[in-house]
């Protein structure tokens, strides 16, 4: 089986992290260390010339659950990779989808969510990609 991620070229994927806007640029941060580290992202003017066609959304998303369940909040976590894909019947027309996903099956319930916690998912989430991206472009990382 091909991974949905073979062929990708990461120059045309913007990064994103989708949390609580006091810890956005932390967490971006971190993510596109791991990103470089791994070699699949290098910030230079190659890769800033080349059209996004793609988005990594990472979500660590704590919700306040306020009047339902005080002091809870519910967690979403997931990655996902956003392409726009063409239609069969009409290839002209395009629309964005998920080609690849990991996540929670479900949002758990916590009591409170700390930034080292947030960073540990991030790790996580973001090493599931990377490394399912490795298998499908083995030879595409090697910068």
């Amino acid at each position: 089986m091909t991974p949905t991620v073979a062929e990708l070229d990461f120059d045309t994927v913007r990064f994103n992290v989708d949390t609580q806007p006091e810890f956005r640029e932390r967490l971006y941060e971190r993510g596109i260390e791991l990103l470089e580290k791994s070699g699949l992202y290098k910030n230079d003017h190659q890769r800033e010339a080349k059209e996004k066609v793609a988005i990594l959304i990472l979500t660590l998303n704590p919700f306040p659950l306020k009047e339902k369940s005080p002091g809870k909040v519910m967690y979403i976590r997931k990655i996902e990779l956003i392409e726009r894909v063409s239609i069969v019947r009409n290839p002209k027309i395009t629309i964005p989808r998920s080609t690849w996903t990991y996540e929670d099956p479900i949002p758990s319930i916590r009591d409170t969510i700390t930034i080292e916690q947030l960073e540990t998912d991030l790790d996580q989430f973001l090493s599931e990609f990377i490394r399912a991206y490795k298998l499908g472009n083995p030879n595409k990382t090697k910068r």
